[in-house]
């Protein structure tokens, strides 16, 4: 059974089980409405007149195919074409701009616009002006940003002390290209953040580093043994007391040094470091690490001592 639904100034007759299905963003909505209005329309048409990306127009197809809405002769064409011309992701030439009146007939014709634009400039407390509305809208329609990832954004930005709708977007965009795409990839994105915020404090603490701004080369380090290397605080905590008894004071190329040898012979806990520390050999669980200690080929920890002392002198 067909529906008549309302598009602006026109009517379009869609199929009934589109409208018992909420899409991802009102951009697909727009998408499938123009699909029904001329099946023909390539996908840079449809970008155009929907005012998305054409990598969003393919999102679109590819959802209402899922729900049985499009045919998969209609899909498989459209795949074709898309072969033929393959287009850039939404961001590498900016947001679309929109018009005031374009923005107001997107809210008038759209409650949950609306409603997003409320819970927005309420997590950001503030009233968005018409040049940011439009920038809100078109993350919404270019991005596909709903508004569970666009309120998670704004908390985001808001806990970095940074309530500029130019700030957010540009943070929405760069997490886009970095490949956070939903709610659910944000929050797992938000939380690592925590992780490595809360990890950074700490380590500030422990190298007496103060207030000043960490170096690319420092944060890096940071990430790669709290992050990629798992490494628990009280594991950076020997290897940095191994530094300073070596070379008189704490630096980053030194502990990084230790921290990757024991990532690479597969040294997790406290317990483990701190049998290197004291039998100045590195503790490797393995059988192969044991025929290694046997014959001699494990450095002891005072030639890596030495040799880092070399390489990192007390005086520098």
């Amino acid at each position: 059974m067909k529906q008549i639904i309302q598009f602006g100034t026109e009517a379009f007759s869609v199929p009934g089980r589109a409208t018992e299905r909420i899409p991802p963003c009102a951009a697909y909505d727009r998408v499938l409405l123009l699909l029904c209005s001329d099946r023909s329309l390539s996908e840079e048409v449809l970008a155009e007149r929907a005012g998305v990306s054409t990598d969003l127009v393919r999102s679109a197809i590819s959802y209402w195919a899922d729900q049985g809405i499009l045919t998969v002769s209609e899909t498989a064409e459209r795949g074709k074409e898309s072969s033929r011309t393959s287009s850039p992701l939404p961001g590498t030439h900016g947001l679309p701009e929109y018009t005031a009146e374009q923005v107001s007939e997107m809210i008038r014709t759209d409650d949950t616009l609306q409603n997003l634009l409320v819970l927005c400039q309420e997590e950001l407390g503030k009233t968005f002006t018409e040049h940011e509305t439009a920038q809100i809208l078109a993350l919404n329609n270019s991005y596909g940003m709903d508004a569970e990832y666009l309120l998670l954004l704004f908390a985001l930005c808001k806990k970095r002390g940074k309530r500029s709708v130019g700030y957010a977007v540009r943070t929405a965009i760069g997490l886009y290209e970095e490949g956070v795409h939903t709610a659910s990839e944000l929050t797992e994105k938000i939380r690592m953040l925590d992780r490595l915020s809360d990890a950074t404090s700490q380590i500030r603490v422990m190298f007496g580093i103060g207030e000043r701004a960490l170096s690319a080369k420092e944060s890096g380090y940071i990430t790669d043994w709290t992050e990629n290397w798992h490494m628990p605080m009280d594991v950076i905590r020997i290897a940095f007391e191994i530094t300073v008894d070596s070379i008189g004071k704490p630096k980053f190329p030194y502990v990084n040094k230790i921290l990757s040898e024991w990532h690479r012979r597969g040294i997790r806990t406290a317990e483990e470091a701190g049998k290197t520390k004291e039998n100045g050999k590195p503790a490797d669980r393995s059988e192969t690490g044991r025929e290694k200690e046997k014959a001699g080929s494990f450095e002891t920890e005072e030639f890596m001592s030495a040799a880092l002392s070399r390489s990192f002198p007390a005086d520098d």
